[in-house]
């Protein structure tokens, strides 16, 4: 099947995993993509299974860009909520980034103060 979409100069080709078609990309576009995915599972797996999914709805046959911008706050949410607040009930990216501007502000602060 690939062959044939290839030849056929096809805007898509088929899935790494042989699942589905996807739109054809560039290739350092797909590595950066691939690397991604790969940090992510080894951070967090949620992560890559946010990326691959949001991959897919941005290059699936049917793109849901929405769909695709979910799953990439989704990815980041996985691994950075972990790490700035391991004990939240309900962390979400906002929160994350409101305890980095906290923190932002207290250093500055802080540095105000030695002045």
């Amino acid at each position: 099947m690939e062959g044939i979409l290839r030849e056929g100069n096809s805007a898509f080709t088929v899935s790494e995993d042989g699942s589905r078609l996807e739109r054809r990309m560039d290739e350092t576009l797909h590595a950066t993509y691939d690397k991604a995915v790969n940090a992510g599972a080894s951070k967090a797996g949620m992560a890559a299974d946010h990326l691959r999914a949001g991959f897919s709805e941005a290059y699936g046959i049917k793109p849901d860009p929405s769909a695709a911008y979910s799953r990439a706050i989704k990815a980041v949410e996985a691994v950075a909520n972990p790490i700035f607040l391991p004990n939240a009930p309900e962390p979400t990216l906002g929160k994350v980034r409101a305890h980095l501007d906290q923190g932002r502000h207290l250093r500055q602060e802080r540095g105000a103060r030695r002045h």
